[in-house]
């Protein structure tokens, strides 16, 4: 892989160190995905956590008439797939690269956990920084639901809504246009702890 990506201007790995940098180097592997290339699928095993360096990447989920509803569409920069990191558990929606070629650092889950098991202190800052990006996400949103439910109009409801499933997916809400959201209808899905939690214990 190459080294010369500018890692350290990405916000999930700014202020990182140049070791923990190199070692991301050492076991992610870039790839050059062209539009319409399927990342993974929705009920898929989560395999990979992927950065986004270039391009667009569409997440969208397909709704029981076979229709497909685009939940949001990231910028570089942006992660995707991390609950790979967290749970391992299926895909909860789709990802396919969108409007025209992308760049993306592919780290398995697999390498990871090795990481992991291993007391590298990268693995350790990754899913830190995951982890707390994740927690800030859930709070935003929670805020906003909540006063998504203070609202009386639908159009301030709806409004509310937006900008809670755009904290929860991370990305901008001036950006992208989710359509009409039934803010009753939202489910949380979290893995139980024993399964978000778990690693395996046998030494490299």
């Amino acid at each position: 892989m190459s080294a010369n990506l500018g890692l350290e201007q990405l916000p999930i790995f700014r202020g990182l160190g140049a070791e923990a940098l190199q070692v991301l180097r050492g076991v992610a592997t870039q790839r050059t995905c062209r539009a319409g290339d399927v990342l993974f699928t929705e009920g898929d095993r989560a395999r990979e956590i992927f950065v986004l360096l270039a391009g667009n990447v569409s997440i969208f989920k397909r709704l029981p008439d076979g229709r497909e509803e685009c939940l949001a569409t990231l910028v570089p920069g942006a992660l995707v797939g991390e609950l790979a990191v967290i749970d391992g558990q299926p895909r909860s929606a789709s990802a396919r690269v969108a409007g025209g070629p992308a760049t993306l650092l592919a780290l398995t889950r697999e390498d990871f956990d090795r990481l992991f098991r291993a007391n590298k202190p990268f693995a350790f800052l990754l899913l830190d920084r995951i982890v707390i990006e994740l927690s800030g996400r859930l709070r935003r949103a929670t805020s906003r639901f909540a006063e998504a439910n203070a609202e009386n109009s639908p159009q301030a409801r709806a409004a509310k809504a937006r900008e809670a499933a755009m904290s929860l997916l991370g990305v901008d809400m001036t950006q992208f246009d989710l359509g009409e959201i039934d803010i009753d209808a939202i489910e949380f899905e979290l893995a139980p702890p024993e399964q978000r939690f778990k690693r395996p214990k046998t030494p490299l």
